[in-house]
């Protein structure tokens, strides 16, 4: 499979800086099966601009299956490391073929910045990524250009199923409060579920704070929505009802961003191409929505 570097992918997102907005869609843990082949042929036909693929890519002992299914993306396609896809040569060929130095990258397209971190790496390498993304999401946050931060990576720092890294939790979520990250996607759990926009909770970690309760529009929110949408296809995970989630779903499917300026409108749709949730974040300095962008006070978890 032949993938552009990604400061290709860049240049080309730049050539069009007029465009009128672009869409991605999202999701993880695929098999090798017809229920992941379903999920991506609707992923495709929702014509995106970005697949972004949450982890797990396959539970087969090579990614064949799964290069021969997304084959014809192309550069379009970016990826995040899953605790199946570092087992015998896997995490090699995947970092290979995406031109990927490191197991954590960023890039820019359009008006968006989108970070990929592990969850996956050696303690040797926890603290290298974690002085990236924090180098990386402070010039996101500075850059006039950028209005929307998204963050992906495979297991959830939020979890109704019990499949959540609280480790990941504790270094990363005031980080991602501290440079106002928009989204965070993840996968791990095979299922769907949306908090609403949540801060770290800094007495209880496991219990963040809520700071909107509408299910479906939020404006000039600074808190963060995090989505599991490990629902490519491999099977399917049970979750309970946490206070800090919006919506959840036990089935395959897969998220629809679109993202117009200012606007950010997200969408999960099934395998049979229902809408089950959809959810919608506005950027607008002329509406006061009572919320004011706070910074925490931030201490590097690991020094």
């Amino acid at each position: 499979m032949v993938i552009l570097p990604q400061h290709e992918l860049i240049l080309a997102a730049k050539a069009d800086p007029n465009g009128s907005g672009f869409n991605f869609v999202a999701a993880g843990d695929f098999g090798c099966n017809s229920d992941s082949e379903k999920i991506f042929n609707m992923m495709k036909n929702m014509k995106p601009d970005l697949y972004l693929m949450l982890g797990d890519l396959t539970h087969e002992l090579t990614l064949d299956c799964w290069f021969d299914m997304v084959r014809s993306t192309g550069s379009a396609i970016k990826v995040t490391i899953g605790n199946h896809d570092v087992e015998g040569s896997d995490l090699q060929e995947l970092m290979k073929d995406f031109h990927m130095a490191k197991q954590y990258y960023s890039f820019d397209y359009h008006n968006a910045h989108l970070l990929s971190l592990s969850s996956e790496l050696d303690s040797g390498e926890v603290k290298e990524q974690f002085e990236f993304a924090s180098t990386d999401l402070a010039k996101a946050k500075s850059n006039s250009n950028t209005d929307w931060i998204i963050v992906f990576f495979h297991k959830p720092l939020y979890s109704g199923s019990g499949s959540k890294n609280d480790g990941m939790r504790d270094m990363y979520h005031p980080l991602f409060q501290k440079y106002h990250v928009d989204l965070v996607l993840s996968g791990h759990a095979h299922n769907y579920q949306r908090t609403f926009p949540l801060n770290y909770n800094e007495d209880r970690p496991g219990r963040p704070l809520i700071l909107d309760h509408q299910q479906v529009q939020y404006t000039n929110q600074p808190g963060t929505v995090f989505a599991i949408v490990g629902t490519g296809g491999m099977s399917i995970h049970g979750a309970d009802q946490k206070p800090y989630l919006a919506s959840m779903y036990e089935g395959f499917g897969c998220l629809n961003v679109q993202i117009n300026d200012k606007s950010l409108n997200a969408e999960f749709y099934t395998d049979s191409g229902k809408t089950i949730d959809h959810f919608t974040i506005v950027k607008n300095p002329e509406l006061d929505s009572g919320n004011v962008f706070h910074d925490v006070t931030y201490v590097n978890p690991l020094e």
